[in-house]
């Protein structure tokens, strides 16, 4: 899979690489009696160490499709399909999930390519300005969450947290920017998302009609998760109604996902390329109303509208061939004009909306004002570096479900954790590459506008999610959007753009 060089030099050094892992898989064999739960937790440092070792003997230059076609269906297969809660823990050692398996791969691989270094060099000089520019808030932006775990009331377990972040939502962006830039990647991630929505739904369905999630009740129970488990369960019954959370956490996990599914099946349906394209988007955008629909959460009227308000527009003012500036730009005024319009109008109707069908949600709505009220002073309190990774839920939370303390703004929890520049790098993550969508469909004709047009309304509706929900788990979908939606943008070179990667 991958294509590469070696000197006689090189295979000494390999030869000595491998003596070296002997002598470490000797010692840790050793300290396993001794010390078997650290031996565990130290071994992927080890596993790294050596992985980065052998790849400085290497140059590795290309990586075959068939290898990013799976890298990408093992991310988004695994992060819709495998909730967090299904995690096995033997003794006293680390719990195991598939997805701490998969997405610790997933990074162990790139950071090899990294370190064979010519293939992650020559993509970043192909990346457009833009690209680069949210490449580099990314990772501003990782920094400022490790920088505030420090600031937490126990650092420790506050910088583990963060570290497990860079695993599920910042690698796959750097790994979906730098190997997953190409029209095959994309075709296949809208395709994955399409067949994925209806597994989820029928998965929906059957919870709603048996009020039974089969997940739910296959998960392992500890004296740690047992609480958690009971409360999961909890917040899925409203007003004697279940609420279907399918694969995911929380019901709105699961209008989130329905959100993004929309995004792209809608975008299929109106514009995809071949019937049978067409006939799949139909379907994946029927399952995915039904799922929003089935998750009971009134935001998912929101986000649903919001995307199919998006894709329609978009889809009627894209260029049908490259447009002069002028008219871009008018094209452009026109949209935010529209949008602005329609947005006054849809006040009366989000107000009645906030304020609940029943007396359950209109207490759910006061809890979110409350949240907001305690939060934004305690964001102003320490504005800069925050309070500090993991204090946001003692600042503004509120005790819902359960009796558990929870914080439902992920805007609020990241502002107050790790300060306001942080919580405007997390925004810029979603509205650059919703920008700079904006702008290519709306000057240039090309092979990846409906992609674009679609990853825009996505983005816009998972962060009008994000108002209202703080599990983080489908941020994986954000970041991996957000890389592929910069990625598909060709860069421009001396006045003239260079050849789409597409």
């Amino acid at each position: 899979m991958f294509k590469q060089g070696r000197s006689p030099l090189g295979y000494l050094g390999l030869v000595l690489g491998v003596g070296a892992a002997g002598f470490v898989l000797f010692i840790l064999g050793a300290l396993t009696a001794l010390a078997p739960e650290l031996v565990v937790r130290l071994t992927p440092i080890f596993i790294v160490a050596l992985v980065l070792l052998s790849a400085g003997f290497v140059r590795t230059t290309t990586v075959s499709s068939r290898l990013v076609r799976f890298w990408l269906a093992a991310i988004i297969v695994t992060a819709t399909l495998w909730p967090s809660y299904m995690a096995v823990r033997l003794g006293g050692l680390p719990s195991i999930d598939l997805r701490k398996i998969v997405f610790g791969v997933s990074l162990l691989l790139f950071l090899y390519l990294i370190a064979a270094r010519p293939i992650i060099s020559r993509v970043w000089a192909e990346l457009s300005g833009g690209a680069k520019v949210l490449a580099w808030l990314v990772t501003i932006y990782g920094l400022l969450r490790i920088a505030s775990s420090f600031g937490s009331q126990a650092p420790i377990p506050s910088f583990l947290a963060v570290a497990w972040e860079w695993v599920y939502y910042y690698s796959p962006f750097f790994i979906a920017l730098f190997l997953m830039r190409e029209e095959g990647a994309r075709e296949l991630f809208v395709r994955f998302i399409c067949w994925l929505i209806l597994v989820v739904t029928v998965l929906a369905i059957y919870e709603r009609f048996s009020g039974v999630n089969p997940l739910v009740r296959l998960a392992p129970v500890s004296s740690e998760s047992a609480e958690l488990l009971a409360a999961l369960n909890l917040s899925r019954l409203r007003d004697g109604a279940f609420r279907a959370q399918a694969t995911f956490e929380h019901p709105l996990m699961l209008a989130e996902f329905a959100t993004v599914a929309a995004a792209f099946s809608f975008g299929q349906f109106l514009s995809g390329r071949g019937k049978g394209l067409r006939m799949l988007g139909f379907a994946a955008f029927v399952a995915s109303v039904a799922a929003a629909l089935l998750s009971g959460s009134r935001v998912a009227f929101v986000s649903l509208a919001l995307v199919l308000g998006t894709v329609l527009l978009a889809t009627a003012v894209r260029a049908r061939t490259s447009r002069k500036v002028s008219a871009a730009v008018a094209t452009r005024l026109f949209v935010i004009i529209t949008i602005c319009v329609v947005a006054a109008v849809a006040v009366p109707l989000l107000e009645a909306l906030l304020q609940g069908r029943t007396s359950t949600e209109a207490s759910s709505s006061s809890a979110r004002v409350q949240m907001l009220k305690a939060g934004i002073p305690a964001m102003m309190d320490s504005p800069f570096l925050g309070s500090g990774y993991g204090q946001a839920v003692f600042e503004a939370g509120v005790h819902g479900t359960g009796g558990l303390l929870t914080l439902d703004n992920y805007l609020l929890t990241v502002g107050i954790d790790s300060g306001v520049p942080a919580l405007f790098v997390f925004v810029a993550v979603f509205l650059i590459p919703a920008w700079m969508a904006f702008k290519r469909i709306t000057e240039k004709a090309g092979a990846e506008q409906v992609f674009l047009i679609s990853a825009m309304a996505a983005l816009i509706g998972l962060l009008a999610v994000r108002m209202i929900l703080s599990i983080p788990y489908n941020l994986v979908f954000a970041f991996v959007i957000a890389a592929m939606v910069v990625g598909a943008i060709p860069k421009k070179q001396s006045g003239h753009e260079a050849p789409s990667n597409g």
